[in-house]
């Protein structure tokens, strides 16, 4: 074997090590980062706006600022809960006023009745003002385990969270949401993302100099 080819075997082991490191470091902030938020952690959402597709018109009218009011009442008639009119494709949208890396998503759902509306609800988070064109966090899937969902986005980044019901003749109702996450500090970054539809936890850096380097050594073979 030349020296060079033996070069060229060492460098790729080395890369490919270096690789699967990275892996490993994603998974291990995958299983961190869906922790509970730490305690004293800040609720970015009380510091957002919020909007909605529609506001009902009953005589408590269920805007879309109250739920991000600190309010955690489940109880609608308690002045503290959103509520849609029956439409097409309903939504609820946080804007975070900039950009933040998002672990944690808790939604407070309604107990005094129609919980069940929540179900099939999509979390997006993202930079897009129009929701369904940012990634996904989660699905609901169950909202039989108490009025609290929380729901872990692996440090997504986004402006905006959005609840999207996509669905015909549906209602969002949501008694409070909470975020948390941090800044986005310049630099580069080792974090995760986690598809809802795959347990695979990614990197964001990708090596492109190690990709390079495998076309390289591929042409010389």
């Amino acid at each position: 074997m030349s020296h060079t080819q033996s070069s060229t075997d060492s460098s790729a082991h080395g890369s490919m090590k270096l690789l699967i490191g990275l892996t490993v470091l994603g998974f291990l902030s995958l299983t961190y980062c869906c922790e509970d938020p730490a305690q004293g952690a800040i609720n970015l959402a009380r510091n957002g706006t919020a909007t909605q597709s529609s506001n009902n018109v009953h005589s408590n009218p269920g805007y879309a600022p109250k739920a991000i009011d600190g309010n955690n009442q489940t109880d609608f008639s308690g002045w503290s809960c959103t509520h849609t009119k029956p439409e097409d494709n309903p939504w609820w949208k946080l804007d975070l006023l900039k950009s933040y890396r998002v672990n944690h998503v808790i939604l407070t759902n309604r107990e005094d009745c129609c919980k069940e509306r929540l179900l099939g609800a999509e979390i997006h988070v993202g930079d897009s003002p129009n929701i369904t064109d940012n990634p996904v966090c989660a699905t609901i899937m169950d909202v039989s385990s108490g009025a609290r969902i929380p729901l872990c986005c692996k440090g997504m980044e986004g402006r905006y969270v959005g609840v999207f019901i996509p669905a015909p003749s549906s209602i969002v109702t949501l008694c409070e949401v909470e975020v948390y996450g941090q800044k986005i500090e310049p630099g580069p970054r080792v974090c995760c993302y986690l598809s809802h539809h795959w347990s695979l936890a990614i990197p964001v850096i990708l090596l492109q100099n190690t990709f390079q380097f495998g076309i390289r050594s591929a042409d010389l073979n």
